[in-house]
């Protein structure tokens, strides 16, 4: 049998399709008809259509990727089902259309991001990341920005890929005119050559109005103070004053978020209070008086609001403290998360304390002194500066500093204590 040949018994071999295919049809290299044998349309073929080349399987141009089609196949005393698989490469031949549009709500003069959830694209053919979105009419009182975080001021765009709207770049900005209807039309298109659009869509923007005046610092209020620690200190307009600009003579109120901390050591037990000064009889220090949650500029106005260091010594060191409030007025314009900054100055008003263990020493032997034997403290002294002074020798005995006896009026230091440099000897009469 010559090479390329079939054998007899292939000839008589036949295919015929039982089940039509979901999207295409099975037909001939002849001018994609039907199979035709003998320019005749026929449902079936035989082995040596297959090897001359002249089956076609002909898609229907729908959008499915998958078929299939089962023959039987016989050789004319016996027959087989057999599935066909057929995998279909898809075609960019349709734009990309939109599946989420939902109105924008935005405050006055504010900015939203525009989430997947309120604008999303999709395309069939091709990835979702690289449709286009062209903007072919802006915004009236607003504009579309592109930043990749919140704290920058972005920069206007007339055209964005989806990848930045879902990366969480694209954001509507609302310029803060007396309207609160907004809108803007775009196109969507993909990377094919040349781009399939789509029609055009609109996107709604809602806008909320707000109170457009806020309370407002006045001028000259440092927001801060300075105290001795020994002293209470009124709260006055110098160190707090806010106003309402559209209602000037209207009371203001002030919340304490957060009392008064050490930002450097936020878990110390006593930080100072703010507190009414009608709570008390006196302006001294009191851990009895309630601590301030809320008071008003006319409060501040009139010196009904004071600063109470902390109760306890502070040392050596100012302390820092500060206390975050709240202002409003009584539209409910509020500015949050302001800071009011106190120092509190040391005062040196405390005498240094000393103890003493008794210091055993062999006869005519000698021992060094220590901490041990001899502890000074003063909570408003660095321990550098604190000297003790020898205010009588002992009878029988002497004390050296490093090898010099010390004598009446002579000092020492901590340090000195510390690393051994105190010696007593003992001297035999």
């Amino acid at each position: 049998m010559a090479q390329g040949m079939l054998p007899d018994s292939m000839l008589t071999v036949t295919l015929v399709p039982v089940i039509k295919d979901k999207a295409g049809k099975v037909g001939s290299l002849d001018n994609y008809r039907p199979i035709a044998l003998a320019s005749r349309k026929a449902f079936m073929f035989r082995v040596g259509d297959l090897r001359e080349g002249v089956v076609v399987y002909h898609h229907s141009d729908s959008d499915t990727t998958h078929d299939h089609i089962v023959f039987r196949i016989s050789d004319g005393r016996h027959s087989i089902r057999h599935k066909f698989p057929i995998n279909i490469l898809p075609k960019d031949d349709s734009p990309p259309f939109l599946i989420n549009n939902v109105a924008v709500e935005v405050q006055e003069g504010g900015a939203v991001r525009l989430e997947q959830l309120m604008l999303l694209a999709s395309d069939l053919d091709s990835s979702d990341d690289y449709i286009l979105y062209q903007v072919t009419s802006s915004p009236q009182v607003g504009q579309l920005l592109r930043k990749t975080s919140t704290q920058e001021t972005g920069d206007p765009v007339e055209s964005f890929l989806q990848r930045s709207l879902i990366q969480g770049q694209i954001y509507y900005q609302h310029s803060g005119e007396e309207q609160f209807e907004d809108s803007f039309d775009f196109t969507l298109s993909d990377s094919h050559q040349p781009p399939y659009l789509s029609q055009t869509y609109t996107v709604v923007v809602h806008v909320f109005p707000v109170k457009d005046q806020l309370p407002v610092e006045v001028s000259g209020s440092i927001r801060s103070l300075t105290v001795r620690e020994t002293e209470v200190v009124h709260v006055t307009q110098a160190h707090l004053h806010f106003t309402d600009r559209e209602h000037p003579d209207t009371d203001l109120s002030y919340v304490i978020t957060q009392p008064c901390i050490n930002p450097l050591h936020p878990g110390l037990m006593d930080a100072g209070r703010l507190f009414y000064t009608d709570t008390t009889n006196s302006m001294k220090k009191d851990h009895m008086v309630p601590v301030l949650k809320s008071f008003t500029q006319h409060a501040v106005n009139h010196r009904k609001v004071a600063f109470m260091p902390p109760v306890e010594d502070i040392g050596p060191d100012p302390l820092f403290l500060q206390f975050v409030f709240s202002v409003s007025d009584h539209h409910g314009g509020t500015i949050s998360d302001l800071v009011f900054n106190i120092t509190v100055i040391p005062v040196d008003d405390q005498v240094p304390e000393a103890f003493t263990n008794l210091l055993r020493v062999e006869e005519g032997g000698g021992a060094f002194v220590t901490e041990e034997h001899l502890l000074v403290q003063d909570r408003d002294s660095w321990e550098e500066v604190l000297r003790a002074e020898v205010q009588r020798t002992a009878g029988h005995g002497r004390l050296e500093l490093q090898g010099r006896t010390l004598l009446q009026g002579h000092t020492f230091t901590l340090q000195d204590l510390r690393e051994r440099r105190l010696r007593s000897d003992t001297v035999w009469a």
